[in-house]
């Protein structure tokens, strides 16, 4: 987001901010709340910013979200919120949650320009948008696990990862083309890693979820293949708002799956440094393991030596840490090579072959 902060930063400066009276005075924004400021925070932070969501505050009504005006400003200026972790304009990926250079500017003159509402929601617009906890955003799921026992979130605990086995039952194989969570306290349930196996240690990743995704996919059609008898892996991390500081929770989340006769089985490789494509692929997801004392570059170099980089994080954070399921399947012809800056990434991909099979 480093380009787009130029002209935010030029909004916050011209508008005289941090300058004398007009610091508290101000001039009017030409935006307002219903019109220009709702749809951003809908479309980018009403997964966790709502009504019972994972955030410790609504952003969706004028009155739950004026009073953290200066907030929002400093945390879109510092990059902190949405939290999306990759370098834009490298790789194009589903639930990119980062804003637009356009979008910023909007915020930031609108939280300095004496927070405008216009005209006032109605009742139903402000229930529009408030969380549905009794239905999957996938319809009902094929499938849906639960845990044997609630996981207790312990009063001294302010962050914890917990792992989940889950055995599927399955009696065959089938290939998943969804996965989605229901958390059971989504105040607090901040991420959702789903892998293949009865252990959340280097398993191999079929999904991550995070609140407001709803269910979450590859594309071109494909899917996670679970062999007869699997299980998977569920590592929950909770992480308490200011509100459940010192509180003794409990959390029983669902994993809800859908499954398709239609959909291409991935391959799965666990890479270390770099790999080289004997056969035409399809990639379609990477999932780093980060180090996060250092930057990630991931870039593919294709036979006639012309490299591309598909994904930068620059600084990572291990909350927001997820898999980055590509908008569009990226097509590498046979010895292409897959370069790592860190030592080990997995990656989702279909053989060329097998696609155009089909």
């Amino acid at each position: 987001m480093q380009t787009k902060l130029v002209s935010a930063v030029v909004a916050v400066l011209a508008s005289g901010a941090f300058t004398g009276a007009l610091a508290h005075e101000g001039l009017p924004s030409d935006y307002n709340f219903r019109d220009d400021i709702r749809p951003i925070f809908a479309k980018h932070c009403a997964g966790c910013h709502r009504p019972g969501g994972a955030a410790p505050m609504s952003l969706l009504s004028y009155s739950d979200a004026v009073p953290w005006a200066n907030s929002v400003k400093m945390q879109v200026l510092g990059e902190q919120m949405p939290p999306w972790l990759p370098v834009d304009g490298v790789g194009a990926f589903r639930h990119t949650r980062s804003l637009t250079a356009a979008e910023i500017d909007i915020l930031i003159d609108w939280t300095i320009g004496q927070t405008p509402e216009g005209e006032p929601l109605t009742a139903d617009e402000l229930r529009e948008l408030e969380p549905a906890a009794t239905e999957w955003a996938m319809g009902t799921p094929d499938l849906v696990l639960k845990a044997e026992a609630d996981v207790l979130i312990g009063e001294d605990d302010y962050e914890l990862e917990h792992c989940l086995v889950l055995p599927t039952g399955m009696a065959q194989a089938r290939v998943a083309s969804a996965f989605e969570v229901k958390p059971g306290l989504a105040t607090i349930v901040r991420r959702a890693t789903i892998s293949l196996g009865d252990s959340c240690e280097g398993a191999r990743p079929l999904a991550t979820w995070l609140p407001g995704q709803g269910s979450v996919s590859l594309a071109g059609g494909s899917g996670q293949e679970l062999p007869a008898g699997a299980s998977v892996a569920v590592e929950l991390l909770y992480v308490k708002g200011w509100e459940d500081e010192g509180k003794r929770l409990v959390d029983r989340s669902e994993l809800g799956i859908r499954f398709s006769d239609s959909a291409l089985a991935v391959s799965a490789l666990r890479l270390s440094a770099s790999h080289t494509f004997s056969e035409s692929v399809e990639l379609l997801a990477i999932y780093p393991e980060l180090d996060p004392e250092e930057p990630l570059r991931i870039e593919v170099v294709r036979p006639g030596g012309d490299a591309e980089a598909i994904l930068v994080i620059e600084h990572f954070s291990r909350q927001w840490r997820e898999k980055y399921v590509l908008a569009e399947p990226l097509s590498l012809p046979a010895g292409t090579v897959l370069r790592l800056s860190q030592p080990v990434a997995w990656i989702d991909f279909i053989e060329s072959s097998a696609t155009t099979a089909e």
